[in-house]
Formats: structure tokens, C-alpha cells, sequence
């Protein structure tokens, strides 16, 4: 059994519910999840575009980019967000946020903690967005 369900409807995107039953031999078993899925009219992740005629200030851009990083990054626990904001000048809009990595050594490895900044430009005029990472620093534990 599979059931989907329209969860949530914003300006900017949809959160649907999923369920569904796993039949197995050694018994049933109930999914339960949730998606967000961001509005091609906003924001097209496959395409780099974001809607820059209807998201058009910063704080909104930053909002749906707050989000979108949040998503992206999610399923990586090692990962913490920090410090993100945006600046705008007359050609783009900037979106940078700082990020902490966390890499757990095995038997003859090290632990090590990376900081990297992430920045995000948006072009005003087409939407068109690109993202670049770069490696701050590096710190390097004992080896286990």
C-alpha cells in the first residue's frame, strides 16, 4: 500500500507525505516520510535558476537559499551550518554561509574537522546561480 498526500502548499514549495507498507516474512513494516520539493516557478535545481522577478529582495532570496542549503546538506550529519547571509550589489545577489566537516578516523586514521565557506551568486537578471566551496582550514586529531 502507498499513500501520498499534499501536506503542505506554500509560495515556494510543497511538503508531501508518503506511507508505505513493506510486506516482509518476518512482518509488515510502515514508512513514514516526508518530502519538500521546491517550486520549479521559484527555484530549479537541475537548471541552477531561481526566480528572480518574483523573489526579488534579498531577504527572500536568502529564506529560499536558507532552505535549499538546509536540504542539501541534511542527510550529512556531519555537516553544521553557520553564519549564512546575503549582500547585494547591482549585478547579483551573494549568498555565503560557513560549514564545518567532520571526518572520523578509523584504526590507523585521524580524526579531522574542515571549515569551508560556500558561496552562492545569483545573477539579477537571469537567475542563473553558481556555487563554490573553498577550504579554510584543516585540523588534524591523533591518529586512532
Amino acid at each position: 500500500m502507498l499513500e501520498l498526500k499534499l501536506q503542505e502548499e506554500t509560495d515556494y514549495y510543497y511538503v508531501i507525505y508518503q506511507e508505505y507498507i513493506s510486506y516482509r516474512e518476518t512482518g509488515d513494516v510502515t514508512f513514514k516520510n516526508y518530502y519538500l520539493y521546491f517550486k520549479n516557478s521559484i527555484l530549479d535545481i537541475n537548471n541552477k535558476i531561481i526566480n528572480t522577478n518574483i523573489l526579488n529582495n534579498a531577504n527572500k532570496i536568502k529564506e529560499i537559499f536558507n532552505l535549499y542549503t538546509y536540504i542539501k546538506n541534511r542527510d550529512n550529519a556531519s555537516i553544521k551550518l553557520l553564519l549564512p547571509e546575503i549582500i547585494e550589489n547591482s549585478n547579483e545577489y551573494i549568498y555565503t554561509y560557513y560549514y564545518f566537516k567532520t571526518s572520523y578516523g578509523d584504526w590507523g586514521l585521524s580524526d579531522r574537522i574542515e571549515l569551508y565557506k560556500s558561496t552562492i551568486s545569483i545573477n539579477k537578471q537571469s537567475g542563473k546561480f553558481e556555487s563554490v566551496e573553498n577550504k579554510i582550514r584543516q585540523v588534524t586529531g591523533k591518529i586512532n
